[in-house]
């Protein structure tokens, strides 16, 4: 079986070698998955300690891992429509060990996402809460400047002595 990848090379033909590509592609999946996770959690963390400027530092870092990750989906993506006949070329305990890899890195996209979405909403909560004092110091400046426009009043008898 002939799998066309992207770009228009083609993978080798049985399950040795096309194995080997999908192997090397889950793994440094795995492996860009665990930074990913490290790198929430570390976000996680800067956002409750309100941390802005470690914050965007985490944020590019975890950029360049899914541009990474996008790249390796790619590679991937020409296995996809061809997914079960490839498996059905392996024996039992291989095809058990891909599904068993694959369904770890869905546990892990899933609890990043999970984790995202609390910092999200941990996000939306800061800004609200600044949106709210910003406000407060609007209406303060507000108050302050229609005082300031009436003045002191001026002493309407001039005083004897001074």
């Amino acid at each position: 079986m002939t799998i066309t990848r992207q770009g228009g090379q083609d993978a080798p033909n049985g399950p040795d070698r096309w194995r080997t590509r999908l192997e090397r592609i889950i793994e440094e999946q795995r492996g860009l998955y665990e930074r990913l996770d490290a790198l929430s959690v570390r976000q996680s963390s800067l956002i409750r300690e309100e941390n802005t400027d470690a914050l965007l530092g985490v944020l590019g870092e975890r950029q360049a891992v899914i541009d990474r990750l996008a790249d390796l989906a790619g590679e991937f993506e020409p296995f996809k429509p061809q997914w079960r006949e490839l498996m059905a070329q392996l024996d039992e305990a291989s095809r058990d060990a891909f599904n068993r890899r694959i369904d770890d890195l869905a546990e892990r996209v899933n609890a990043i996402a999970q984790r995202d979405e609390r910092d999200r909403e941990a996000l939306d909560e800061r800004r609200s809460r600044i949106t709210g004092e910003l406000q407060g110091l609007s209406r303060g400046r507000g108050a302050v400047a229609a005082y300031g426009r009436a003045g002191s009043p001026q002493p309407r008898y001039p005083d004897r002595e001074g």
